[in-house]
């Protein structure tokens, strides 16, 4: 079985966290409002999660930056991700394309962006996209004043 990619790393991944949350703001503004930082500091017992005892993969470590929201409808549930997992799912959403005859996915990175192979990859393509994202917003800013 593959260890986590964090596995014994709690400091990086704290730090990869806040680096993270800062773009994925950069990239969608509207995400200001599901942001948190954790705060939890009970471990349920037997769990184990990023390699780290005691911790289910799915809870965000305590003071990591994360994103959270309630999904569902008749059975709605609290939802959160630290806030890493979640650029690295944005970033593959925004590089992933849908051949149309079969159905297939593809993925199609810009210019020096490698993959999303390790946590260098996933910050170098998050900085691209911010970078996209505010160059998008103030075009249409400009366009709407005209």
């Amino acid at each position: 079985m593959k260890k986590p990619e964090f596995s014994g790393r709690r400091r990086l991944l704290k730090k990869l966290c806040k680096r993270a949350h800062a773009l994925v703001l950069r990239i969608e503004p509207r995400m200001a409002g599901e942001a948190f930082t954790s705060t939890h500091h009970e471990r349920p017992a037997g769990w184990m999660g990023y390699g780290f005892p005691g911790w289910h993969e799915n809870e965000v470590l305590p003071g990591t930056w994360g994103f959270g929201r309630v999904s569902g409808y008749y059975d709605p549930e609290w939802d959160d991700e630290n806030a890493f997992d979640h650029l690295r799912d944005m970033l593959w959403d925004h590089f992933t394309v849908w051949d149309e005859p079969s159905t297939e996915l593809r993925f199609v990175f810009p210019a020096g962006v490698r993959g999303l192979r390790n946590w260098r990859d996933v910050l170098q393509a998050g900085e691209l996209v911010a970078l996209e994202a505010e160059a998008n917003r103030a075009a249409n800013a400009a366009r709407l004043a005209a």
